[in-house]
């Protein structure tokens, strides 16, 4: 008996083989991974963690797919894709399991009359992963509003209950995404305010629609590169150079500004394009291969660093067939 089917043999929820990653990321690109395990419960995550740990097998926690490459030769190992979907309200404290979709639980408060979440409407992915990288918008973050989040540590193979400062948010940023802590989350409480549902639904909506208008539909994983967050040189350095454009926005400089001041709005290798409509996304036009995303971006980044001596840093995370 391998340890795919020991594995098999000793998880009782379900199990997809060569499941192709592919159709389970909003990029559209990825190979197969040996295992995919659907954890629909906190219960079925952990087990399945434990599973791979104590027969070490590769692992990776998937949620939404949505700031993700996978490999083209796909992941030697164990996906474990999360889809706990529970949630309660009490007053004003949300407690949410991993696998909820920040979009659909967001609108949910709004109707609620539960303010805090509302710029992450318009974003994709689930919970879980929005606190990994502290996602947000507009000027907040779920990093926000978070007030406590169990977890679930891989060294130790126990759950512990963390606050807020555990997470040491800073843009786009938390402890696990460097996986400086290994760790899983398994749910979160968020602590919101109180306010007007027509309101909240309206900014909303309002955002959704601007999304829609200004960001593309074609298969991606969302903004590629962070936006820069500006020194006081940089501030002069820029506002000297462009003194027409307004680029710097809530103390950041977007990265898609910059692209399309280079021209790069257009350019591609193979099925894998510098989105026409936003800089700062790359499209999957045919059959974009991981390969070519990494081409692209590359060149991307060569073309700022030395015009204007700007290193950018990738959002999105490359995961390797291991």
């Amino acid at each position: 008996m391998n340890i795919y089917d020991e594995f098999i043999n000793n998880f009782n929820g379900e199990i997809l083989k060569k499941e192709s990653l592919s159709c389970h990321t909003s990029f559209k690109i990825g190979g197969p991974a040996d295992l995919m395990v659907l954890a629909r419960s906190t219960e079925e995550i952990i087990k399945a963690l434990r599973l791979s740990i104590d027969l070490v097998i590769p692992f990776f926690i998937l949620g939404g797919g949505t700031n993700i490459v996978f490999s083209d030769e796909g992941f030697r190992g164990v996906v474990i894709k999360i889809l706990s979907s529970g949630y309660r309200v009490k007053d004003e404290m949300a407690f949410v399991e991993s696998g909820v979709s920040t979009f659909s639980f967001a609108k949910k408060m709004a109707v609620r009359g539960l303010k805090g979440l509302e710029a992450l409407g318009g974003l994709p992915g689930t919970i879980g992963g929005a606190i990994v990288g502290n996602a947000g918008a507009y000027g907040s973050s779920i990093g926000d509003v978070l007030s406590e989040a169990k977890l679930f540590l891989l060294n130790e193979k126990k759950i512990i209950h963390v606050k807020r400062d555990f997470f040491d948010f800073k843009y786009r940023y938390s402890r696990l995404k460097d996986r400086s802590i290994k760790a899983v989350i398994l749910s979160a409480e968020l602590l919101l305010k109180r306010g007007d549902p027509e309101e909240l639904i309206t900014i909303m909506e309002e955002d959704r629609h601007k999304r829609r208008t200004l960001h593309p539909t074609e298969p991606s994983a969302g903004c590629i590169f962070k936006n820069i967050v500006v020194s006081e040189d940089l501030k002069k350095y820029i506002e000297k150079r462009f003194p027409e454009e307004k680029l710097i926005v809530h103390n950041k400089l977007p990265a898609g500004k910059l692209i399309d001041l280079m021209g790069l709005k257009g350019k591609s290798f193979g099925d894998a394009m510098v989105s026409p409509l936003h800089g700062n996304y790359i499209i999957n036009i045919g059959k974009a291969t991981c390969r070519e995303v990494k081409e692209l971006i590359q060149l991307i980044k060569e073309k700022i660093r030395k015009e204007f001596h700007i290193e950018l840093e990738e959002e999105v995370f490359f995961v390797k067939k291991v």
